[in-house]
């Protein structure tokens, strides 16, 4: 079976270079079509110009050779001139008529079919396809924080009855966890079962990778990302869908042509980052032999999930023009929302139904809860019920968020026949629908891990 899978991941990976490919073919094909139009447009303006230059020597000429000859003699070779003119003219009119309009219809269909592939919706990927590569990124994440914690020994600690409050190092030390689980994480023992930190470990990745992908350019100064991001957010809240799509594809497209070097440079970066904050989580929980730079399994496994966030951020940036895909983490303190997001330890009960059965259209101008940011803020929700129908009652409030989940954002046409927008239509200028629910760690889940 793990041949088999790895042939498949073979063939995936062989099948997508493929398309790659295709893809730089295509558009080496349109560069090609596009300098020949314009070749030819210019061939005809240049046809049409030197026949207007001989026509206008050759009447210089005329006049010339009646200046200087005899009345007599003038007179016979006006006659031939005359005759020479209304022959060249039968053979000059005919094509005069047809050059123009031949060369502004070649200029018209070459503008036509720019704008035809400007404004094109097709996908180079599908939103299965989208799916699949964020499950592949939380396996990962996940393989990598059971690696890196089974690789550590921690420090044995008392049960305290009331514990001390943390000191401002260990506050500062993780504040993407949030003060309420890096509390949980500084005071518990995890001698005897780790599963505390392998979760925080992958909290940590999660909100790394996802804070990556929020971003228009991964690796990008911050200063220019930040005005990018929103002239697409001005882009996508005043422009067809196609329109903003298109100009953030190429965009991205022309930031990495001019900056070669930037994937590695974003790469590495992350993994950097990665590995500076999973060092911090075993800080905090008493790791006695935290992993170091030099673990050379420990990297690899970073630098395969920077990879996987890289690429996922330029296919989604350059390869999806039809509607625009978000990453989503949960932030600690936000009240449980069944329906949005799933409990991590129940997650065998949703495994059957996580990848599209519960999804759900949230328009942006109804959900106030969710940003164009990849969070989901928390506010009052009814905490009743189960995503999964199952009868039983998840509540409480979030910790960390173990894997990221997914939604697609697209913007209506809100023009009416008339050809103006709407009344009222500001409110559902955009249509979400979750794709993939994040799984997230709650509070509640302490008892249980107790009682374990």
């Amino acid at each position: 079976m793990m041949k088999l899978a790895e042939r498949h991941r073979t063939l995936e990976k062989t099948l997508r270079e493929m398309q790659d490919a295709l893809r730089a073919k295509d558009r080496e094909i349109e560069l090609l079509r596009a300098e020949r139009d314009r070749l030819l447009v210019e061939r005809e303006e240049a046809r049409v110009k030197s026949r207007s230059v001989s026509r206008e020597r050759s009447i210089a000429d005329d006049f010339s050779a009646v200046s200087v000859n005899g009345s007599g003699r003038n007179q016979r070779h006006r006659d031939r001139s005359r005759s020479r003119r209304m022959a060249r003219r039968q053979e000059d009119l005919p094509p005069l008529p047809l050059a123009a309009p031949m060369s502004l219809d070649t200029e018209q269909f070459a503008r036509l079919r720019s704008m035809d592939v400007f404004l094109t919706k097709t996908d180079n990927w599908s939103g299965a396809q989208i799916i699949q590569a964020v499950d592949d990124l939380n396996a990962e994440i996940n393989q990598f924080a059971a690696a890196a914690t089974e690789s550590c020994s921690f420090a044995k600690r008392t049960k305290l009855k009331d514990p001390l409050a943390l000191t401002p190092i260990q506050e500062n030390c993780t504040p993407w966890l949030g003060p309420a689980f890096s509390r949980i994480l500084a005071f518990r023992d995890h001698t005897q079962d780790p599963i505390l930190v392998q979760l925080a470990l992958q909290a940590s990745i999660v909100t790394c990778c996802a804070r990556s992908l929020s971003l228009f350019c991964v690796g990008f100064p911050s200063k220019l990302d930040a005005l990018l991001s929103r002239i697409l957010a001005h882009m996508q809240t005043t422009e067809p869908q196609a329109t903003s799509s298109r100009w953030r594809a190429l965009t991205h497209r022309s930031i990495s042509m001019l900056y070669p070097g930037l994937e590695e440079y974003a790469v590495t970066e992350l993994v950097t980052t990665m590995f500076r904050w999973s060092t911090a989580v075993f800080t905090l929980c008493g790791s006695a032999n935290a992993p170091t730079a030099s673990d050379a399994s420990l990297h690899t496994q970073l630098r395969r999930i920077a990879e996987a966030v890289y690429k996922l951020a330029r296919v989604t940036r350059e390869d999806i023009l039809s509607t625009t895909f978000d990453v989503l983490i949960v932030d600690s303190g936000t009240p449980f929302e069944p329906g949005r997001m799933l409990n991590k330890m129940r997650e065998g009960e949703h495994d059957a139904d996580e990848h599209g059965s519960q999804t759900a259209d949230v328009g942006l101008g109804l959900n106030p809860n969710a940003n164009r940011s990849g969070m989901l803020i928390g506010a009052d929700v009814d905490l009743h019920g189960s995503a999964d129908g199952s009868g039983a009652q998840d509540s409480g409030r979030v910790l960390c968020t173990t894997e990221l989940g997914l939604r697609c954002v697209t913007r209506r046409d809100l023009k009416s026949t008339s050809g103006f927008p709407e009344a009222g239509a500001e409110a559902d200028l955009f249509e979400s629908r979750l794709l993939l629910q994040p799984k997230v760690l709650l509070d509640s889940a302490m008892d249980v891990i107790e009682r374990g």
